[in-house]
């Protein structure tokens, strides 16, 4: 979601876009998701941590 709407614009990511890349039915990401915002909360949450993780390690390793 995050690339699709960086990529399109946020107005332009639809569920539908989502489930599509993700290979599964619209009623699958609303199980989950109630709306892109949900999904788009998520998925920077998910970047946050992938980013600070890397991070941890990064520092760790020097020293």
């Amino acid at each position: 979601m995050l690339e699709l709407a960086e990529r399109d614009g946020y107005d332009a990511a639809t569920v539908e876009q989502v489930a599509d890349r993700a290979e599964v039915a619209v009623s699958t990401i609303y199980r989950y998701f109630a709306n892109t915002d949900a999904i788009l909360r998520q998925g920077r949450y998910a970047q946050n941590g992938a980013e600070l993780h890397a991070m941890a390690e990064l520092f760790s390793s020097q020293g």
